[in-house]
């Protein structure tokens, strides 16, 4: 019995079809039929045995060679198989011109030209209210770079170089584990000029995590601006802070700022490592703790926490021949991270987890910025006035001098009263001491530390409430009450002061806010339990003012409005 093969093909389904009965159809047989097949044909019959066929995106080399219409079936397509071609699908090198394509950039366009246009009419105004968040959170979030959103034939053009981890002499420790390299996008970035001003103008001054001259060199390309996405959410981090604090109207083009920067995050940056990463972590952490996102940034610090330390911010080396301005910058970015994770601790009273043992870096020191620059070869002397980094070194003295105290605060049993004023005055009192003259308590500063002095002077009295706080609760000692009491009245003035006579803009609103809430507890609590007291027309003159204070504020931020509902 002779039996005839013929193949036979359908525009979704290819067969071959066996005309005639097929005699003692077996394992021997059926593989007698694949020998005799080529290679090409091995693997569409392979390929058809699966349930659903996948498509390439454009058509095979041979039918583009000529000019034929392919269906694209992966791996092998119906005229290749006709005529026994070798098919071959090539990867996508080039942009499409396609009116599809070409539609998606021009929206693109017009997206980008409706959010610079906003952010223009916001500064001319002198204001950083821009639109609504939802309009301008969408049109930055689309406006975001298209490495995002990699394909394998565009991972394919990037390079594949490592950076390599390099001995400490090379003052060095990024690394990159990667296998691809994504750049950043490279388009106009004039409008977030007024935002990062403001930053430097206002939130620097606390935190100085970052080299203004560098930053604003690369910002204006004067020197070469990096490519990479951890720069530019670095950059749209410091603008999004910057027009928050900034702010003196309640405004949410800060959100849009963030989303910016948000969308140029990727898991893929958890396989490298450098400054500028550990900088926009840090900044990102704080700036969700100002937005009421406290979970969220400290979730960011902790990350944070050990990405620095993979590159070696903790560490310092005997004898290292390290550029002075490498070294302040690792130094003031480990200690702004330590005061951020320490005083979020403190706040949210978590268990404190920050590591003591083996931190080498030393404390910044306190220069002119213009002592420390690219050229300079030593270390200059420290200024004996205050600078930028003046708040910083006195905060993260502060916290090493007071962690003992907070942990035995959370600890149980709670530390008696004895123990209490003994840490306050061994510790805190010999910080307070040691603060140089030019920032002591009454040291009158210049406008432009005012505000960052007075966050440090409400610092250590809003610590001090917490530490003796229970035994006014329990009126147990009077000296320990008194130094409650004192602490609360003292930072209410304080904060009073700040608000009133100086100007208002978001970040003093934040601080103050922390700050005098805590503080009127101590009075209500006073006027709760002894209503007929003597000191009572003092305590309830103390929480009138401090509702004065935060109704004031109830305009600005949101969380006034819920203060004064506990109050």
């Amino acid at each position: 019995m002779r039996t005839n093969y013929r193949r036979a093909t359908t525009p979704r389904k290819r067969l071959i079809v066996l005309r005639g009965p097929l005699p003692l159809p077996s394992r021997w047989l059926f593989s007698t039929l694949m020998a005799a097949l080529n290679d090409d044909t091995s693997r569409w019959i392979e390929a058809e045995s699966s349930e659903e066929t996948a498509f390439a995106e454009l058509a095979c080399r041979e039918c583009r060679r000529r000019k034929s219409k392919c269906n694209r079936a992966i791996p092998l397509c119906s005229l290749c198989i006709n005529f026994r071609r070798r098919c071959i699908y090539e990867k996508q090198t080039k942009t499409p011109l396609t009116r599809r394509h070409l539609t998606e950039v021009e929206g693109e366009l017009a997206r980008t030209k409706a959010l610079l246009e906003s952010l223009s009419r916001g500064s001319s105004n002198n204001s950083f209210h821009v639109g609504s968040y939802q309009s301008t959170r969408s049109a930055i979030a689309r406006h975001r770079p298209s490495s995002s959103r990699q394909t394998p034939s565009s991972e394919s053009t990037k390079a594949q170089a490592l950076i390599l981890e390099t001995t400490p002499a090379s003052g060095d420790f990024d690394w990159d584990e990667r296998t691809g390299r994504q750049n950043g996008d490279r388009s106009s970035l004039s409008q977030l000029e007024p935002f990062i001003d403001a930053y430097f103008r206002l939130y620097h001054l606390s935190y100085p995590t970052i080299h203004e001259a560098t930053l604003r060199a690369q910002f204006m390309e004067v020197i070469l601006r990096p490519t990479t996405n951890a720069w530019q959410v670095l950059l749209y981090v410091v603008a999004a802070i910057g027009a928050y604090c900034a702010s003196t109207q309640p405004t949410d083009i800060d959100l849009g700022l963030f989303e910016a920067a948000k969308a140029r995050l990727s898991i893929d940056m958890l396989e490298t490592s450098n400054l500028t990463i550990v900088q926009g972590l840090t900044l990102i952490s704080n700036y969700l703790q100002k937005r009421n996102k406290p979970n969220s940034g400290y979730n960011y610090t902790g990350l944070v926490r050990r990405i620095a330390m993979g590159i070696g911010l903790h560490k310092e080396f005997p004898n290292w021949d390290a550029m002075p301005l490498m070294l302040e910058m690792r130094r003031r970015v480990w200690w702004g991270l330590y005061i951020f994770d320490v005083g979020a601790i403190i706040t949210f009273s978590r268990p404190l987890d920050f590591p003591e043992g083996g931190i080498e870096t030393e404390i910044p020191l306190n220069v002119h910025d213009s002592d420390i620059t690219a050229g300079t070869r030593n270390m200059p002397p420290p200024a004996q006035e205050t600078m930028v980094y003046s708040h910083l070194r006195a905060q993260s003295t502060f916290h090493l001098a007071t962690c003992q105290i907070y942990a035995r605060i959370i600890s149980t049993p709670h530390p008696s009263a004895t123990e209490m004023l003994e840490l306050d005055d061994t510790l805190i009192q010999q910080w307070l001491l040691s603060l140089p003259q030019y920032y002591q308590e009454h040291v009158i500063q210049t406008p432009r530390n005012v505000l960052v002095h007075t966050i440090l002077r409400c610092r250590y009295r809003n610590f001090r409430i917490p530490m003796y706080r229970p035994f006014l609760v329990r009126r147990t000692i009077t000296r320990d009450i008194d130094r409650c009491l004192d602490n609360a009245q003292e930072s209410i003035d304080l904060n009073a002061n700040m608000w009133f006579e100086g100007q208002k803009p978001m970040m003093a609103c934040w601080y103050g806010l922390y700050f005098l809430f805590q503080a009127v507890l101590t009075p209500v609590i006073c006027l709760r339990n002894q209503p007929q007291s003597p000191a009572a027309s003092s305590w309830l003159a103390q929480v009138t003012t401090a509702i004065h204070v935060i109704e004031s504020m109830a305009h600005l931020n949101p969380s006034a409005q819920r203060c004064l509902g506990v109050i």
